[in-house]
């Protein structure tokens, strides 16, 4: 028995050392091509806190990006568990990565299986780079300027509801804000991506509302899921590792198929997304094609902007509304300017004036500088042929391997004094006509940059703006006692969460109601003061 024991301690102990040197051996990676790196752990590579969960991945990436001793270099390498990466700093490598470089950089580090989730792996954001060259020019034309025009009274019967809402509360109330833009952006998802109309504003149990949640909701099993896709893909097939959540999935799914079936038999057109669905199939079918643009492959683009739109949307107006009841000033120039467009429209805001609110856009834009929604961008690197060659020259005399996970900090970014004075102040003036032009695109991405920049970027601005003029027509928004003012992240998710929400107070003061009844009494000519 003796024997026994002291055979197993051995075995464990020989096994534990071998296990240490293989993974000693794997973090001498950098050090061996001279590039300057963050030191590693054993088993967790850079990213214990985000492992432990103690903090999100984003955010951990940030405190890299911040380090002093890295102030100057151009990139950074990480271990991702074992895995070497290479954290992107300067602008013009940044640059050549999404830009210029973009067919040696089309992938992403994120990878669904394509057997085991055939869904996850065919979502326009997350798919590898055949499928994405294939379907994004089919899929973009439902985000043109054109296509959102006659997409807008949809948005905008959705933003009179937000309205309709708020006025329904009462004179003065504390409203939690992440919520709230939450159920109105699942209304925007509603009419505009599955093609019918939802009542999440009027329902808090309304189904596709409960869904949104649910498809993006962070806990630990999905940041265990995000950690295996990112970092060690070939494994996520046998575990059986999902990007969606399965039940969230089959209700879109199902929806998706009922819409667009109705849509082929009745040829009605409702100028929504459905409407690009209906006529993709339909040339697919022409052409051949049918197997590259299944049910699933709509629906799987459907999830994608699902997820995306009601998460990263609502906090983007949520955020604004924090930032503003923080800033008088800020808030009150912001409302005259809503004031003067919905007078100028009886009401109404057009499309064409909606776009052209200058301080409503500069407001927008500092608040994603901010609170970047997508504060990671990963990419691989595909080499072309045996032949091909990346190097990192004149940064580094480094040649990049095939299959090497960049990162860029967004976040990063975003904060870095050097791009970005007095960064934790929020000044909308940073986005001015006449400062916008000192900033170098590839310090500000809040939707990424390049061939592979978000699709629905276009729609994400409009519903913002949208939620932003229709909540500050008739009610001003202010700090209450139950406002936290240092708003904590969540640690668990993936994109920019703020946790406990965001509570403030709602004074209806009928700005637009008095300002138009007081011009029919009088001259309609009277300037606004």
């Amino acid at each position: 028995m003796e024997n026994l024991i002291t055979v197993c301690f051995v075995f464990t102990t020989c096994l534990a050392l071998c296990v240490r040197f293989w993974f000693q051996n794997k973090f001498r990676y950098w050090s061996q091509h001279d590039v300057p790196h963050a030191k590693a752990s054993i088993f967790s590579g850079n990213f214990w806190d985000f492992f432990s969960m103690k903090t999100n991945f984003f955010y951990h990436l940030k405190t890299i990006y911040d380090d002093p001793r890295f102030e100057n270099e151009a990139a950074v390498g990480v271990y991702g568990v074992y895995t070497p990466g290479l954290l992107i700093r300067d602008p013009e490598l940044i640059k050549a990565v999404l830009v210029k470089d973009f067919e040696k950089f089309g992938n992403r580090t994120f990878q669904c299986n394509a057997r085991s989730d055939p869904i996850g792996n065919m979502a326009l954001f997350f798919s590898p780079f055949s499928y994405w060259r294939r379907m994004r020019p089919k899929l973009s034309p439902a985000f043109s300027s054109g296509k959102l025009k006659h997409m807008y009274p949809l948005l905008q019967a959705v933003g009179k509801s937000l309205e309709d809402n708020l006025q329904a509360k009462g004179d003065e109330f504390v409203q939690e804000f992440k919520q709230i833009c939450g159920q109105f952006t699942t209304d925007v998802i509603a009419t505009t991506i599955l093609g019918y109309q939802s009542h999440a504003l009027q329902n808090s149990q309304d189904p596709l509302y409960l869904e949104a949640i649910r498809l993006v909701k962070f806990n630990i099993r999905r940041a265990i899921c995000i950690l295996v896709l990112m970092f060690m893909p070939r494994l996520s097939g046998p575990l059986g590792v999902k990007l969606f959540h399965e039940p969230s999935y089959s209700f879109i799914r199902n929806s998706v198929r009922q819409v667009v079936e109705h849509r082929e038999k009745t040829g009605q057109k409702r100028n929504d997304i459905v409407d690009i669905y209906v006529v993709l199939k339909k040339d697919a079918a022409a052409a051949g094609e049918d197997e590259h643009l299944t049910m699933d492959s709509l629906a799987a683009q459907s999830a994608m902007l699902m997820g995306a739109g009601y998460d990263t949307s609502s906090t983007i107006i949520s955020s604004a509304l924090f930032e503003l009841a923080q800033y008088p000033d800020i808030r009150l120039r912001l409302r005259r300017e809503v004031l003067e467009n919905f007078l100028d429209g009886d009401g109404q805001i057009s499309y064409e004036r909606i776009n052209s609110m200058e301080y409503l856009g500069m407001v927008v834009e500092e608040t994603m500088r901010k609170y970047p929604v997508l504060p990671l961008l990963d990419r691989k690197y595909m080499a072309t042929d045996k032949n091909s060659v990346y190097s990192l020259k004149p940064f580094y005399n480094y040649v990049v391997p095939d299959g090497m996970h960049i990162f860029i900090s967004a976040y990063g970014l975003h904060y870095d004094p050097k791009y970005w004075p007095n960064p934790t102040k929020f000044d909308p003036e940073r986005f001015s006509a006449k400062n916008r032009k000192t900033i170098n695109p590839m310090t500000y991405l809040p939707f990424g940059s390049g061939p592979r920049n978000c699709v629905g970027s276009r729609l994400g601005l409009l519903q913002v703006k949208i939620a932003l003029a229709h909540i500050l027509k008739n009610h001003d928004v202010q700090l209450s006692p139950e406002t936290n003012l240092n708003p904590k992240l969540n640690p668990k998710a993936f994109i920019l969460q703020i946790e406990g929400g965001i509570n403030l107070t709602v004074v209806r003061d009928n700005m637009f109601d008095n300002a138009a009844a007081t011009l029919q009494k009088s001259d309609p000519m009277v300037e606004l003061k």
